[in-house]
C-alpha cells in the first residue's frame, strides 16, 4: 500500500466515518523496513493507540514510528 517512512503498511484496520474518513485504526498488516519482518499489528500488540494516531511498533527489532490518523486516511486514498 504505502510507506510510512520506517513501515511499509499493506492493509489498515479501524472504523470510518460516513465519508470514509478513518475514525481511528485497529489494526495494520505491516512490513519493517528496518529488519523486513512482515507482521499483523494490532491494539495492545505493537500498535499502542495515543492521541490522533498509533504507535507502531516491529516485534522482530523494536523499530518504532508515530503515525498520525490524517497519515492514515491518506494512505488508504492511495490504496
Amino acid at each position: 500500500m504505502c510507506s510510512t517512512g520506517r513501515f511499509f503498511l499493506n492493509d489498515v484496520d479501524g472504523p470510518k466515518d460516513d465519508k470514509g474518513m478513518l475514525l481511528s485504526v485497529t489494526g495494520a498488516d505491516s512490513s519493517c523496513l528496518t529488519c523486513h519482518h512482515r507482521f499483523k499489528a494490532t491494539i495492545g500488540s505493537n500498535l499502542l493507540d495515543i492521541r490522533s494516531g498509533v504507535v507502531l511498533t516491529c516485534p522482530n527489532c523494536a523499530n518504532r514510528q508515530a503515525i498520525s490518523i490524517a497519515k492514515f486516511s491518506e494512505i488508504l486514498k492511495l490504496g
